[in-house]
């Protein structure tokens, strides 16, 4: 009835906003006193879903108390933008003023070695906060809406995103900002007029794919700061939006020597000043994609007399020996530059090496090497990371180690790499069976977050002994204590479970986890599986709400990571390139039947459903066409459909080539690899495909493009195959709007619930 379908509705949506709005954890601090031993204090920077915005921020302060019983006390929490807390010198001060204040220069009444300006301009959505202890920049958040460039989003190599960074210097910012190539129309920088319109340049078309098409060429510039300077070098506007007084324009200028067809991403400078290390991209003969794809080409430049202009800056290579350079970072005796590279493969994400480089003669050795195939489950996989690349501090004070969170098979983990010898040491969560993500570390103590399918969060601080081993941790905030009495109830219903399959063909691990409600209270048992995308990725047993919610409705979801997921080992992601569609499809499918035998209630009618995203959407696609027996209902979000259709269309033409052929062509297709690429696709197999099929779609994707859904849908419904296509604007490869990604799980369980019960 209406009343009934009205109730269900509203259950869903209410279910879904609790979990939503549990808070998760952005960024932990620990703030060390001068001689370390007295009490410290740590801040935690939360976020927390709005559901149909942004999400709201806010800031928690802890005591940590020293003493023979150690613990923890709140001091306050703060809510977003209202206050910062700013950490200078083994100082911590707390800062009152909002954001939202208009060209005010504050810190008359703040420590000694601090000040701040604090700048918003709301005619071009501006947001400049700087801190100066004496003539250093502390640090600057710049984040101009609506325009070409982005300042200030790290870890260009992580994903792709940020082919901007900064760092600071003595008297200097060095900003690494984009150039607008020729043609185009160049936004003003923020004390100028807007410049007159240029005419349209129909050339200007390669760029850096998906979420980074507005990105060209990103060059180095350098500000000189002085403190007596600064307030006019940062005029403020008139009413007419002209400037007053003068402005000293050298200021701000372009870095030179650097090639112009080399992109700049991370940049570290030396700790004397005089050299800048910077990753460089080259953008000829094309522009590739960037985003999730970390084994692009790059190199590693050294920009010396850098301050100099035209032939005074030399620039030069200095890893010729190298496919690419990821995360250069210096150690703090100045001594040693370490980076990460993939080594030269086809696909898109991999095991990686760290590689050491002697400043003082460019030398370079391996510090930790790639990792074919871990004897077992507790042997360390090779490095691979998620989510959480390198920090921009990872070095001990003492530079003998590196501290980080990497993939561990199906967990997030935290690590310690000596330097010297290159020994990997993880350190075991307190709650046994978990993920654990570095916040902030010592030299003998970790701050870290705990998670897993049931449980959001924990934060720990413990002091580590030689083994990297923490023996007492310290709770600082568990997520329990924050969440409504109906989310505990939610979660406090769920239980999660994790097993290791071996593949019978090659003898390689992979695994799968299932989220589960603890009661069943339908005479149907529900099955979803839920592979993931990439396809050189992996989930990991941190908490989703994802998953939360769609157990709470009754689903058992099936999480497998598939051979060609990350963090097993080398062997495992090779296992996959040329085999496209057939090990993929084999791995969920055993992965499914195992977690249906050990799971699955004997006494209950079982239903199995099928959902996934991107080649998680290939894979849900195929499995509804190549085992209909089994799967009964699917959902498809932004779905590859048919690889032979997507060389010419998507932003990683490569991709298509190196999954089918596990090959680097990257030219025109082949009539071999139009052959494979079309038998290893769901459109091969649409003729087999009777289920209900829904497919969800990002109006703007670049990665996979919608028509591959459009065709997948014309080609079900002209065969009678009940089958619907939701597009959403303004969203591109992931649909991550709030509302709109809101509205994607709550349609995703309306449409397995309707399908899976008629």
């Amino acid at each position: 009835s209406d009343s009934s379908t009205s109730f269900q509705k509203s259950h869903l949506i209410k279910s879904l906003f609790q979990l939503q709005n549990v808070p998760s954890v952005a960024k932990g601090e620990i703030v060390t006193s001068h001689d370390g031993k007295e009490n410290q204090l740590l801040s935690l920077t939360f976020s927390q879903s709005q559901h149909t915005s942004e999400s709201h921020k806010f800031n928690k302060l802890y005591s940590l108390h020293k003493d023979n019983d150690p613990k923890v006390s709140f001091l306050y929490g703060t809510a977003s933008g209202s206050h910062n807390v700013t950490v200078w010198e083994n100082q911590t001060h707390a800062q009152s003023h909002p954001y939202e204040l208009k060209y005010s220069l504050s810190g008359e009444k703040q420590p000694k070695f601090l000040s701040q300006l604090a700048l918003f301009d709301q005619k071009i959505g501006l947001n400049y906060s700087i801190n100066l202890p004496e003539n250093y920049l502390g640090w600057i958040h710049v984040e101009q809406f609506r325009s070409h460039w982005v300042v200030n989003v790290p870890d260009v190599q992580r994903e792709g995103s940020n082919i901007t960074e900064l760092q600071q210097q003595q008297q200097y910012l060095i900003a690494n900002f984009e150039v607008l190539q020729a043609g185009e129309q160049k936004s003003a920088y923020f004390w100028q007029n807007e410049p007159k319109k240029d005419k349209f340049d129909y050339e200007s078309f390669d760029n850096w794919g998906e979420q980074m098409e507005h990105l060209r060429c990103e060059r180095l510039f350098v500000w000189t700061l002085d403190r007596d300077t600064i307030q006019e070098d940062l005029q403020t506007p008139s009413d007419d939006g002209s400037e007053k007084g003068s402005k000293k324009e050298s200021s701000f200028r372009e870095i030179e020597g650097i090639p112009k067809d080399i992109c700049v991403g991370q940049f570290v400078v030396s700790h004397d000043g005089n050299d800048i290390y910077f990753v460089g991209h080259p953008t000829q003969p094309r522009r590739l994609g960037m985003i999730y794809c970390e084994q692009r080409p790059s190199n590693l430049y050294k920009l010396s007399n850098w301050k100099g202009k035209g032939n005074e800056v030399s620039c030069e290579k200095i890893c010729d020996n190298v496919w690419n350079a990821l995360s250069p970072r210096i150690s703090p005796d100045g001594d040693t530059l370490v980076f990460l590279t993939t080594g030269k493969v086809v696909y898109h994400k991999t095991n990686l090496q760290l590689i050491a480089m002697n400043l003082k003669d460019n030398s370079t050795r391996i510090v930790v090497d790639f990792v074919r195939r871990p004897k077992s489950s507790d042997d360390f996989p090779g490095l691979f990371f998620g989510a959480n690349w390198f920090k921009d501090r990872v070095f001990t004070s003492d530079s003998k180690y590196l501290l980080c969170t990497v993939l561990w098979r199906s967990f997030d983990a935290v690590i310690r790499i000596n330097l010297e010898n290159g020994r990997v040491q993880r350190c075991t969560p307190s709650m046994g069976n978990g993920s654990l993500s570095l916040l902030d570390y010592t030299d003998n103590s970790l701050l870290v977050l705990e998670s897993n399918p049931v449980h959001p969060y924990r934060v720990l601080y413990g002091e580590f002994d030689a083994s990297f081993q923490v023996h007492n941790w310290i709770v600082v905030d568990d997520c329990r204590n924050v969440m409504s009495k109906s989310a505990l109830n939610i979660l406090d219903s769920l239980e999660w479970h994790h097993k290791v399959l071996i593949s019978e063909s090659d003898g390689l691990e992979y695994e799968y986890f299932v989220v589960k409600p603890k009661i069943l209270d339908s005479d149907t048992q529900q099955f979803l599986t839920n592979p993931h995308g990439g396809p050189h990725s992996v989930y990991t047993v941190s908490f989703a709400y994802t998953y939360a919610f769609l157990a709470s409705q009754g689903f058992t979801c099936i999480i497998p990571n598939y051979r060609g997921s990350i963090g097993f080992g080398q062997d495992v992601v090779e296992a996959l390139p040329g085999h496209c569609g057939d090990v993929d499809v084999k791995d969920c499918y055993t992965a499914t039947q195992d977690a249906i035998s050990i799971f699955g209630d004997k006494t209950k009618k079982h239903v199995v459903s099928v959902r996934g995203g991107s080649h998680g959407g290939f894979l849900t696609l195929n499995l509804l066409g190549r085992h209909p027996e089994m799967f009964s209902c699917g959902v498809a979000l932004n779905a590859v459909t048919n690889i032979a259709a997507m060389p010419t269309s998507t932003d990683i033409p490569d991709w298509c080539y190196a999954e089918v052929l596990n090959s680097d062509h990257l030219h025109a297709p082949t009539a071999d690899f139009l052959e494979k690429a079309f038998y290893a696709s769901p459109i091969s197999v649409v003729d087999q495909i009777k289920s209900p099929t829904l497919l969800l779609v990002g109006r703007d994707d670049l990665r996979v493009p919608p028509s591959q859904s459009k065709e997948f849908y014309f080609a079900l419904k002209s065969r009678g195959v009940t089958t619907q296509m939701i597009y959403y604007p303004e969203n591109c490869h992931p649909i991550a709007k709030p509302k709109d990604a809101a509205d994607v799980l709550l349609r995703t369980v309306g449409w397995l619930l309707k399908y899976t019960k008629e």
